[in-house]
């Protein structure tokens, strides 16, 4: 746990040194080298990074097609939680590995935003197949994240590419 936290820590000041690392060690074929590997580099996955996808063993152009992202209610009270659902459709002819994570963009004070990517699954998806998923996201105010009223954005990401955006608003 330790490595992967240091490679981590080396990931967000240097990701290309982490890269190499990373892509050296997957040569490994050790299942422990594999989760130290996917955790070492959990940074460069929420950023998107376009080189660790394949050697974490996804594709980073993932054929999918994505039939709706919703979220529901679209205007809630803070503290109150939203549904997000999104419907996928492969357009590959294999089976295809995905990471699914979504980006709120939250409003701040004074006008400002601030995003966070949060996960949300890991999932294969056959050749021509179809997948829904949904999950909850509470706007709870607590130690770290105090929310503010306003225009709240969502952004689905597969395998760190941008697919779909939606919003809700949040009041008093």
């Amino acid at each position: 746990k330790a490595v992967a936290n240091n490679l981590n820590d080396i990931s967000k000041d240097h990701a290309d040194i982490a890269i190499a690392v990373a892509a050296r060690w997957a040569k490994d074929q050790n299942p422990l080298t594999g989760w130290i590997i996917k955790q070492g580099c959990r940074t460069l996955v929420k950023q998107g990074n376009k080189e660790i996808f394949p050697i974490l063993g996804f594709d980073h152009r993932p054929k999918v097609k994505v039939g709706k992202f919703l979220v529901s209610p679209a205007r809630l009270p803070i503290g109150a939680g939203t549904t997000l659902t999104c419907s996928l459709k492969s357009h590959a002819s294999s089976q295809q590995k995905l990471i699914i994570d979504y980006r709120v963009t939250f409003c701040r004070a004074g006008g400002k935003t601030a995003s966070k990517v949060f996960k949300w699954s890991v999932k294969p998806l056959t050749g021509g197949g179809t997948l829904t998923l949904s999950t909850r996201h509470k706007f709870a105010d607590g130690t770290t994240r105090k929310h503010f009223p306003g225009r709240h954005a969502f952004t689905l990401l597969i395998n760190g590419v941008e697919m779909a955006s939606a919003h809700c608003t949040l009041a008093r």
